[in-house]
């Protein structure tokens, strides 16, 4: 039978790669190819940017460079051309590539150092650490990471100048 819904009219249909656990970028093909023969269309690709020393995907020291951990050290390409090969691949499956940018900043990012300001701090002046809250209680503290200063200048402008090229470039592969 065939789906009377044209393409454009159906829901998108993810199917979500988290890169630390398939290793180098030289593998997503495979699953690209197997995402592509259970009918999906998108692949959705958690965070590859650099973490920091917690390793966390969610905790990015570094915007600009792509996470050692998916990066086929035996490969000539850069890290960004392995990446866009790996896009490529999943192009040739027909399928479409979507990012996840993570836009929170590990506390030993290189950006904390030389851009302090852009960071909230603390009442003893030392960086705030996001965490959930429990109505007034905090519940847990993650302290791989700084609260950013997004949401005023110059902590506004810088990180989202940061978040921007971070976007181009994935956008680029």
């Amino acid at each position: 039978a065939t789906d009377p819904m044209t393409k454009s009219q159906r829901p998108m249909f993810l199917y979500e790669l988290y890169p630390p656990l398939l290793g180098p970028v030289s593998t997503w093909a495979t699953h690209a190819r197997r995402a592509a023969a259970m009918g999906f269309d998108w692949l959705l690709v958690n965070p590859i940017h650099r973490p920091g020393s917690s390793s966390s995907i969610h905790a990015i020291a570094d915007f600009d460079d792509v996470n050692p951990a998916i990066v086929d050290p035996a490969d000539p390409r850069s890290p960004w051309e392995q990446v866009a090969a790996a896009v490529a691949a999943a192009h040739d499956c027909g399928l479409r590539v979507m990012f996840d940018l993570v836009a929170s900043t590990a506390a030993d990012s290189p950006l904390v150092a030389e851009r302090p300001e852009w960071f909230l701090r603390a009442e003893d002046g030392s960086f705030l650490r996001p965490g959930l809250f429990d109505g007034e209680r905090r519940t847990k503290t993650w302290d791989d990471l700084v609260a950013v200063a997004n949401t005023t200048p110059p902590g506004r402008d810088g990180l989202w100048r940061v978040w921007a090229g971070a976007v181009e470039r994935l956008i680029a592969v």
